[in-house]
């Protein structure tokens, strides 16, 4: 039931105020009242799910499913999905498009091209996608042709023809599209390379709200590829992102000000700026940040604090906090010594490509 919880927060659009719940419940009575039980159910789900009760959450989605509701045979499909319960998720968002729902057209079309949850077939996914550049206005149907034409999926692969619907795509808003654009003139694997044109997009991208664009120009002005170094521009485009509430850029504007890189040297802002991109769930922050605690860089000195966030980025995959709680299990620094856990962490650590690893390994 937890799990079931945790996936229909993460899918339906609740989180909103009393005023917003007071209206869904408007929306789901007045269905109701205009003869469309099925559909009113989906607002019930929505009410249900922002009490934290996902069993009538659940109960009310099935219920405009068996009712024939697209809101809610399409909701089913994402939670399957969700579960990677992919075949039921691909039923439902087939049937969902039957019932006219353009979100479903496109997720099953994604279902027909990557074969998830049924036979691949991206010729057919071609032509569902292409119906619905006339009803969806977001631009994602042409992003998405242009992605395919670009790779030759389901059809012809045509550098042109690409272009021609990514710029659609970027026409409508979609900084998806733009960055993609800006990509291909970047590599010159499809056209010669054009860093103008790249920067011009990422740029355009970056413009438009796109985190992912003011990465991408911060690590460049950084690194003076494409574009002349320039730091303290970084700086600035990873604050854009950071206010944008990006954990990366947060992260990354932390090592700024750790080093004086572009910015006036600040180790407590920068430990503050680790702290945030922790706990919204970055690994590398989590490792910045617990070797903060290790060194008691503007903080007191806390090994078993350190030690909790590393083993935090450890489990979310990051190399170098496998490494640190492999060493601290070797040593018992901050946890109990662990000879055991110790391997564990440090062959994981190794198998990442951390060298030190393996020589730690030998050690034991």
């Amino acid at each position: 039931m937890k799990r079931l919880i945790i996936i229909l927060f993460a899918i339906l659009p609740f989180l909103g105020s009393a005023q917003d719940v007071d209206l869904w419940r408007h929306m789901a009575d007045s269905l109701e009242h205009a003869g469309k039980p099925a559909d009113a159910c989906f607002y019930r789900a929505k009410v249900m799910a922002a009490k934290g009760d996902a069993m009538h959450a659940m109960s009310y989605i099935k219920r405009g499913v068996k009712g024939g509701s697209a809101d809610c045979t399409l909701l089913l499909g994402k939670i399957y999905e969700a579960q990677d319960k992919l075949d039921e998720a691909a039923e439902c968002y087939q049937k969902a498009s039957s019932l006219g729902s353009v979100d479903a057209m496109m997720l099953y079309a994604n279902a027909l091209l990557f074969g998830k949850g049924v036979e691949a077939d991206p010729q057919r996914a071609y032509g569902i996608v292409k119906g619905c550049t006339s009803l969806l206005g977001d631009g994602e149907p042409e992003r998405l042709l242009g992605s395919m034409h670009l790779l030759g999926q389901g059809c012809e692969k045509n550098i042109d023809t690409a272009l021609y619907y990514l710029n659609l795509s970027a026409t409508k808003g979609n900084t998806q599209s733009m960055m993609l654009i800006g990509e291909i003139y970047a590599d010159g694997k499809s056209l010669v390379r054009d860093t103008l044109e790249a920067l011009r997009w990422y740029q355009r991208a970056a413009d438009s709200g796109s985190v992912r664009a003011m990465l991408t120009l911060a690590a460049s002005h950084r690194s003076g590829n494409i574009v002349l170094k320039d730091h303290r521009r970084a700086v600035e485009l990873y604050q854009r992102a950071a206010d944008l509430g990006s954990a990366e850029a947060m992260c990354r504007l932390g090592i700024c000000y750790e080093t004086g890189d572009g910015v006036t040297l600040n180790s407590q802002r920068a430990f503050e700026l680790y702290s945030q991109a922790s706990e919204l769930g970055f690994p590398y922050a989590m490792y910045l940040l617990a070797r903060c605690y290790v060194s008691g860089t503007y903080v007191k000195q806390d090994l078993p604090q350190a030690a909790q966030w590393f083993l935090k980025g450890a489990e979310a995959g990051n190399k170098d906090c496998c490494y640190a709680v492999g060493l601290m299990y070797a040593n018992g620094d901050g946890v109990k010594q662990d000879a055991k856990e110790a391997k564990k962490w440090l062959r994981l650590a190794a198998d990442k490509g951390v060298k030190d690893a393996e020589e730690a390994l030998g050690a034991l």
